[in-house]
């Protein structure tokens, strides 16, 4: 089994609070890991650190070179100004960076870049991609694909979000309770699109919430995050 990702003795603490100490996980290709973590444990600071968006004082990571990781956090933040699509296609993949320079290319009128444009895009295969976002927002019931992102709801937020983490195609994808601040419908439907994710070769996973009912069947693996004090 490939190792995507291995954390070491970390500690993190604000203050005086310690979060956890000497903590250590590993995450290897096809691991759908279930986290079980209570308020307090610090698993969102973990997940941001895991994910490279935070810094913590003692231990070590060690990430696959090249690792696609897409991480829904509790509370996403969608980008001002722009369109549910606009959105979702908004980020740093190969696929999403060929779009963009397609679409610059396009309104550019230089006939030689729009020709490497498009060459770029058969390359990457993002010529679906479009289609494939829309296809995933109608699974997760966002339809209106030109709604501004300030005109959606919390849930909407989510979802959107969770929409946009998939079609990056990531090879590990970190969810902070997926499930939070949805309704029992949205809920199953989220449910639904992290399972078919689950099910493609070599997808991977680290799958937080508060309660274990809440997990995914697909879930291989289950750990806990203990809290402290």
């Amino acid at each position: 089994m490939t190792s995507y990702l291995q954390a070491e003795g970390l500690t993190k603490s604000f203050g005086e609070r310690v979060l956890f100490e000497n903590l250590s996980l590993a995450v290897g290709e096809g691991q759908r890991i279930g986290l079980i973590a209570k308020n307090g444990t610090g698993k969102t600071t973990l997940l941001n650190i895991l994910a490279g968006k935070e810094d913590y004082e003692a231990g070590r990571i060690t990430r696959r070179r090249d690792l696609k990781i897409a991480y829904l956090e509790q509370d996403p933040k969608l980008p001002a100004g722009k369109t549910v699509l606009d959105a979702c296609l908004t980020g740093d993949s190969p696929a999403l960076r060929a779009i963009a320079a397609y679409e610059l290319a396009l309104g550019s009128g230089d006939e030689e870049s729009l020709h490497r444009a498009m060459a770029e895009m058969d390359a990457r295969q993002a010529w679906n991609y479009e289609s494939q976002v829309k296809q995933i927002l109608t699974r997760l019931r966002i339809t209106d694909y030109a709604q501004p992102t300030e005109q959606l709801s919390g849930g909407q937020v989510k979802r959107v979000a969770l929409a946009g983490a998939l079609i990056r195609e990531p090879e590990l994808l970190i969810l902070d309770e997926p499930l939070h601040g949805l309704d029992c419908c949205n809920k199953e439907r989220v449910r639904a699109v992290i399972s078919e994710f689950c099910r493609r070769p070599g997808k991977t996973m680290i799958y937080v919430t508060h309660y274990e009912r809440e997990l995914p069947d697909c879930i291989n693996r289950r750990m806990e995050l203990p809290r402290r004090g």
